[in-house]
């Protein structure tokens, strides 16, 4: 048997082996490049696209994509891999990823400053998004709500789709604002405190440099009109094409997503705690967060 056929079966059936393996090949990639650049954000708001669009220029420069670099998140991501890793066969990569990049903060192993690309988005999308891709998430581990679709259809399934997302979304007092993100995040793992540095609110995207990291902030609703000139100002490429990746229309509950998003009306008091915060107003202009409103409000 030709070996690269038996790694690829290896590390498919012995996790044992997965995670050493992922472990030792960013450890050699990361020998061969002073350079990183880490698609640093939060879940649900566009950053699979800008991993596989720099990755689709094959650059000489190893790319990462975190959500976390915090040590007890990326300890509970590690093991729910390792718990589901025999239904699922593999490891998420973000988790491997996270990990070695952690390892780089903690040894203080940063000779030269990160290239990281971050992302913000109307964050009752983020929300939304991230709520379907859970579903997305038990139908791989066997619960699938498809099975109800077909019996029932989608207009008898919505309610209660639309009732679990009140549960754990609009009505759970301890939901935290998902911009915080940068607060436990950057902040914390980087030095870097982006409410204390110059709004964005009315830009496409801004650079900060620090210490560690020189930053790219990029608005997930701009992206379209923004990412040429802001790839070019950060990373020196030109004539960058998006590749567009893990859309949420284009998965399994692409028709459920939609009915949902027709028909979810949110309550006001909702969206003004969402909206009305200096979290969001630090990014977002009076006119789009208005644009927000209209957008999740029937009346």
């Amino acid at each position: 048997m030709a070996l690269k056929p038996l790694i690829q079966s290896s590390l498919r059936q012995d996790y044992r082996i997965t995670h050493p393996y992922h472990r030792l090949r960013l450890w050699l990639e990361g020998l061969r490049s002073k350079d990183k650049i880490v698609i640093y954000q939060m879940s649900k708001v566009g950053s699979t696209t800008i991993w596989k669009s720099l990755e689709s220029l094959n650059l000489d420069i190893p790319i990462y994509h975190v959500h976390t670099l915090r040590h007890e998140q990326i300890s509970r991501a590690i093991e729910r891999d390792k718990a589901n890793f025999p239904k699922l066969r593999f490891m998420y990569p973000e988790t491997i990823h996270s990990e070695y990049l952690r390892s780089q903060l903690d040894q203080k192993n940063i000779m030269h400053p990160w290239s990281v690309i971050t992302l913000v988005r109307d964050p009752v999308a983020k929300i939304l998004s991230s709520f379907f891709q859970n579903l997305e998430r038990e139908f791989l581990l066997g619960l699938d709500y498809r099975k109800k679709i077909k019996v029932e259809g989608d207009t008898k399934v919505l309610p209660e789709v639309i009732e679990r997302f009140y549960q754990e979304k609009v009505d759970n007092s301890r939901r935290k604002h998902p911009f915080e993100w940068f607060n436990f995040e950057l902040k914390d793992n980087l030095d870097f405190d982006i409410f204390a540095a110059p709004s964005i609110a009315g830009s496409n995207y801004y650079i900060y440099n620090t210490k560690l990291a020189r930053i790219l902030l990029l608005k997930l609703e701009s992206l379209n009109d923004s990412y040429q000139s802001a790839f070019q100002e950060f990373l020196g490429l030109q004539n960058a094409n998006l590749v567009q990746a893990n859309v949420g229309l284009q998965k399994r509950y692409k028709s459920l997503y939609k009915s949902f998003l027709r028909n979810v009306d949110l309550p006001v008091d909702y969206l003004d705690e969402i909206y009305q915060t200096e979290l969001v107003r630090h990014f977002y202009s009076e006119s789009e967060i208005e644009q927000f409103y209209q957008r999740w409000t029937r009346s």
